[in-house]
């Protein structure tokens, strides 16, 4: 009974030191999280023709992910940076669009072969996700994705090293 008690004891102690440290650690990250969360993103899908299939994240750091699947020029993970201005111009488009206060979702579903896409916003709110497969969803949201492209245009995209290429 007494060797129970004192394990208990010893892992209650591990256990709050361990939780103590996390909660440290967790408050730091979180202002990491913070600062470089999701501004925005775009994925565009497949369809049964030669639609350019990849996604894009851009973070409110400036730090932007992209993978090529099939038919577009880079295929495969990259990685570069929007400058301080070219982040306005979009926070400023995603805004004047009113991204963050559109629907979730956009569909016509008597469309087939229609090229389905996807847009994640995250400026003053929580990460928005809105799905499209329409063919006139409304123009702010087709302005926002030629915008979000236009962005994702201008990076200096820099291939990210596998293991392969080791």
């Amino acid at each position: 009974m007494k060797k129970s008690f004192i394990g208990f004891l010893i892992s209650s102690i591990f256990f709050m030191i361990a939780c103590s440290t996390n909660k440290r650690a967790g408050a730091s990250s979180e202002k990491v999280y913070t600062k470089d969360s999701l501004l925005a993103a775009i994925e565009r899908g497949a369809c049964f023709g030669r639609c350019p299939e990849y996604k894009a994240t851009i973070y409110k750091s400036g730090y932007a992910e992209y993978t090529g699947r099939r038919n577009v020029e880079k295929i495969g993970s990259y990685f570069g940076r929007l400058s301080n201005e070219e982040l306005l111009t979009l926070k400023t488009l995603m805004r004047s669009n009113k991204m963050e206060e559109k629907d979730t979702a956009y569909i016509n579903k008597y469309l087939a072969d229609f090229p389905g896409w996807a847009l994640w916003v995250s400026d003053l709110k929580p990460t928005k996700t809105i799905v499209i497969s329409h063919e006139a969803p409304p123009a702010e949201i087709t302005d926002f994705g030629k915008g979000l492209d236009q962005a994702l245009n201008s990076i200096k995209w820099v291939k990210k090293a596998t293991i392969k290429d080791e």
